[in-house]
């Protein structure tokens, strides 16, 4: 399947449903489902819907060895980065605070992202599109360290959609240069 002419709107819609797709999917933790791979279906499904609407958009044609080898990455990478973001980053001994290492991670999770998307659509990026993902990524991150805490979904979920949609349009700018 050809989708080479990936709009900015349409992009920016699939970002925008990726994001928005945590509010059912966490519906999902009411079931207390077993884990896989020590992996909570929860986070497996973020990183696919991601990999899926916002990531594989950007491959010329679809291929869906790519297509896989991206929402493998994607998993890694959200789930990952989410785990560091819980320890504080202790494994890299810097023991930060809650909000830092999400902020930290929303800024490595944008990096990775960038790189699994560049080597798997394959879309060329370069140092100035890194530095981007890592200032908009550190930005998206300091929103959903505020946004995280909520007891209200909806706005857990602008965190997510936020950092989807900076990632995408990183990339989507990046990639017409």
């Amino acid at each position: 399947m050809k989708i080479n002419g990936l709009s900015l709107s349409t992009g920016l819609l699939l970002a925008i449903i990726s994001g928005a797709m945590v509010i059912p999917l966490s519906r999902i933790d009411s079931f207390n489902l077993p884990e896989i791979l020590g992996l909570s279906l929860i986070d497996i499904l973020i990183g696919a819907v991601f990999a899926l609407l916002v990531m594989a958009p950007f491959q010329k044609h679809i291929n869906w060895l790519r297509t896989l080898a991206m929402i493998v990455a994607s998993i890694a990478i959200y789930t990952g980065v989410v785990q560091l973001a819980i320890t504080h980053y202790h494994l890299f001994y810097l023991n930060m605070d809650y909000a830092s290492g999400i902020i930290l991670s929303g800024g490595l999770g944008a990096l990775l992202t960038g790189l699994a998307t560049q080597l798997l659509a394959p879309v060329q990026l370069t140092w100035k599109s890194y530095t981007a993902l890592a200032i908009l990524g550190l930005i998206a991150g300091y929103i959903f360290s505020v946004t995280i805490d909520s007891e209200l979904i909806i706005i857990n979920a602008i965190g997510f959609i936020i950092w989807q949609v900076l990632v995408f349009l990183s990339i989507y700018f990046s990639k017409n240069t």
